[in-house]
């Protein structure tokens, strides 16, 4: 449920609203102007290649990146991402769940869902395109001193090396949450 809505006096591409999901209320920003950027042309690419799955086709553009007929879908917020986050809160596995509880999301974008997550106390990573992380991170830092565990934020493209990820995490670890993780391999194996 939106609260409020504040346009941003810095950034006029931007708007920060406080929503409530469930018991939780964050603090989000977004850039929707910038959001709905359609490429018709991408959109066809991509339509033929599911209607022609023996060509093999890779989304990426000439410099590596994801090849999207809505590039910048990841900035903004989501009515969707607002459900999903009440019905994981409200029904197990998740909700209520025994903690910790660790949440790896793909494709995160404004970071709602992972957020609300966080504060609800999982243990969080949030992945999406380099072009996105940044606003993630930002709606993070917002939002970070009410979670028991901070969020981590990193860039990720689906269908590459997942190794990346702990790597990147792994740095934004304090070293005491690190002897922890490898602990609790260890009791798993």
């Amino acid at each position: 449920m939106l609260l409020s809505m504040l346009f941003d006096d810095d950034d006029e591409t931007a708007v920060t609203a406080l929503f409530q999901v469930g018991d939780q209320v964050l603090q989000l920003k977004q850039k929707p102007s910038e959001g709905r950027v359609y490429d018709k042309d991408k959109e066809d690419r991509q339509e033929y290649a599911m209607a022609h799955p023996e060509e093999e086709y890779h989304p990426s553009s000439v410099d590596g990146g994801y090849d999207s007929a809505f590039p910048n879908v990841g900035l903004v917020v989501w009515q969707s991402g607002f459900v999903l986050g009440e019905y994981l809160l409200r029904t197990k596995p998740l909700g209520p769940w025994s903690k910790p509880l660790r949440v790896l999301e793909l494709g995160c974008g404004t970071g709602q869902l992972g957020i609300v997550l966080a504060l609800a106390g999982a243990d969080v990573t949030l992945t999406d395109l380099e072009h996105i992380t940044p606003l993630t991170q930002v709606n993070v830092d917002l939002n970070a001193a009410r979670c028991e565990v901070q969020p981590k934020v990193t860039p990720y493209m689906w269908g590459t090396d997942a190794a990346i990820i702990q790597q990147h995490t792994a740095q934004q670890q304090s070293p005491g949450q690190q002897q922890q993780d490898e602990d609790q391999q260890q009791q798993q194996e």
